[in-house]
């Protein structure tokens, strides 16, 4: 088995701004020593499901059940191993067969390979900010279009009693706003700590009312806070490395071909896409040549062993198999 080794050192650059942190959630960026980071299992985990993605539109052919698409896209559900998966974790071998079949598992990685763990060919450190940092909160408010703008959203309707629909909705957000504007002065309230027991209970029983009377409002809020979340600019970038250790020359044209699908499809890192957030482009580069990815666009990749790799990518791919069985079968044959 021909294999190379190599590393990729480059940058990621995500001006729009990078965030993880979701709604509902405490955690804030990930960081080491105060520094936030792109983790490493964050540009891992999109490199993996692009290579998914791309094998199955490069093959026509689609996995088989749930379980294997889970083996390919996250390294498996780790479960009880069979008898035969416990005599498989010795074979080197086979293991290297199915290197062969299934390159996803050879360059990413599993836990459930051959019926044991295999960390996989390709290395991803964490993305490193570079220079100055610009930090964040984005949030706000959704707008009432009511209160906003009636007249705008009458423009848009039509049919009866429209009127006092919209004057229905209005007066229903403006009466829970202050409901809710109460709430929190009275929760405010708890924190007098010369409040005597019977204060205390009178705050409680108008806090109860207060709650009963947003509650018989019912419905979904249309002017409700969004919830915030920190988010940070690095406009020197995230440092980036990639460490291909003995890989073969379908695993390394995978990955070049999984960072095109990536930037053709889902070019983002991290949370809040919708908002503008996480959109990047990137640059690789080593000895042997350049990996040049802009969102929404066609790689460009110069570099006669990276042009051999993706060739030689491309002409195995029909026979690549993406079952989760195929690593007992491989087993079955070497014994």
């Amino acid at each position: 088995m021909n294999v190379v080794t190599l590393k990729l050192k480059g940058r990621i650059l995500i001006p729009g701004g990078y965030t993880t942190k979701w709604p509902g959630k405490e955690a804030g960026l990930p960081s080491m020593g105060g520094t936030p980071i792109i983790p490493s299992a964050q540009i891992k985990g999109g490199l993996r499901r692009a290579a998914l993605r791309t094998i199955v539109e490069k093959s026509g052919k689609k996995i088989p059940d749930v379980d294997s698409y889970y083996f390919n896209a996250v390294g498996g559900v780790k479960a009880k191993k069979t008898e035969a998966e416990a005599k498989a974790d010795t074979a080197l071998t086979a293991y290297q067969s199915m290197r062969l079949k299934n390159p996803i598992n050879g360059l990413f990685g599993s836990g459930d390979v051959m019926g044991g763990m295999y960390a996989g060919h390709l290395y991803v450190g964490n993305g490193m900010p570079e220079g100055d940092l610009t930090y964040g909160t984005f949030g706000g408010v959704r707008g009432d279009d009511s209160i906003r703008d009636p007249e705008g959203m009458m423009a848009l309707l039509s049919g009866e009693g429209v009127d006092a629909d919209i004057a229905e909705k209005r007066r229903v957000n403006r009466e829970r706003t202050a409901i809710k504007r109460d709430i929190r002065v009275l929760k405010r309230g708890f924190a007098d700590k010369s409040l005597s027991a019977e204060g205390r209970k009178a705050l409680n029983d108008a806090l109860r009312e207060k709650e009963r009377e947003k509650d018989a409002l019912g419905g979904n809020p249309v002017s409700m806070p969004l919830d915030g979340f920190q988010y940070v600019v690095a406009p020197g970038g995230f440092l980036s490395s990639l460490t291909l250790m003995s890989v073969t020359m379908e695993e390394l044209g995978l990955l070049l071909a999984a960072m095109e699908e990536q930037m053709r499809t889902a070019p983002f890192m991290g949370a809040h896409r919708a908002s503008g957030f996480g959109e990047f482009s990137a640059f690789w580069e080593c000895s042997e040549g350049t990996v040049t990815l802009n969102p929404f666009e066609n790689a460009v990749i110069q570099g006669d062993l990276f042009l051999e790799a993706r060739e030689a990518f491309l002409a195995g791919v029909t026979r690549f198999d993406l079952s989760k069985g195929i690593s007992m079968e491989v087993a079955n044959d070497d014994d």
